[in-house]
């Protein structure tokens, strides 16, 4: 798992990252590129398994005979290539995938569009394993639970609210912000895991305070919806302006 994902969602700005826990980052000094011109290796698709559910081996050739190392975000394993320079190894799972032998450099696999298998994911509740709410500030200030100038801040003042989402398995996941204050977006949001992850979301709110005298104290937490409906921790601020 350990593979991070990063979607903020505002009305005013709105953009999605890929926090991977387990990037396919140079090792050993190697750096992601062809073995040989006639080295190369592909994720495809394999028979259906015994629940009809899609499989994937992972094949290669133009090798020499002998181990071949894998590496991908399910950690690293071995195969071998035949005299032929071939090498298939069944039922992987769906990833980036590299290879290489020895010392060589590793060789960055293609993969096969994996659109069945994730149309399938949408049909079905993830199982949400945890959400975890926290605040960011924002304009580099130090003003959540204490106290802040606000006559000389950039305005609005506002913070980051984030949600970290862990799921067991595959699936959607349906979700809003609650809670006091102007909450940038409330709408009902839907993100689609592939297999049990990790994404993160974010909102920004507006914490209603302007110049000294103004107290801003309030709340927000996500909401998890379905029929296997989850609520974060709840996260609280107390900003009193003093200038």
């Amino acid at each position: 798992m350990n593979r991070y994902r990063f979607t903020l969602v505002s009305a005013i700005m709105a953009s999605s990252l890929t926090m991977p826990a387990a990037a396919l980052s140079p090792e050993e000094g190697a750096s992601v590129s062809s073995r040989a011109p006639s080295a190369s290796c592909a994720l495809v698709k394999g028979q259906p398994g015994g629940d009809g559910k899609p499989t994937y081996d992972l094949t290669g050739s133009g090798f020499k005979e002998g181990p071949v190392q894998i590496k991908s975000k399910y950690g690293r394993s071995t195969t071998s290539a035949s005299a032929s320079g071939a090498f298939t190894k069944k039922d992987q799972g769906y990833a980036d995938y590299q290879v290489r032998q020895g010392n060589r450099n590793w060789v960055q696999c293609t993969k096969v569009a994996k659109t069945g298998d994730e149309d399938a994911t949408k049909n079905k509740n993830a199982t949400v394993a945890s959400v975890e709410a926290s605040i960011h500030n924002v304009n580099k200030a130090s003003f959540v639970n204490d106290d802040y100038p606000c006559g000389a801040a950039p305005k609005p003042i506002d913070i980051l609210a984030f949600a970290t989402i862990v799921t067991s398995d595959a699936g959607t996941v349906k979700y809003r912000w609650i809670g006091t204050g102007k909450i940038a977006d409330t709408d009902v949001h839907t993100i689609n895991f592939t297999d049990s992850d990790v994404q993160q979301v974010a909102t920004r709110i507006d914490l209603g305070v302007d110049k000294k005298g103004d107290v801003g104290l309030g709340w927000a937490q996500l909401v998890i919806l379905g029929d296997k409906a989850k609520t974060s921790n709840r996260i609280d601020w107390h900003i009193t302006c003093t200038s």
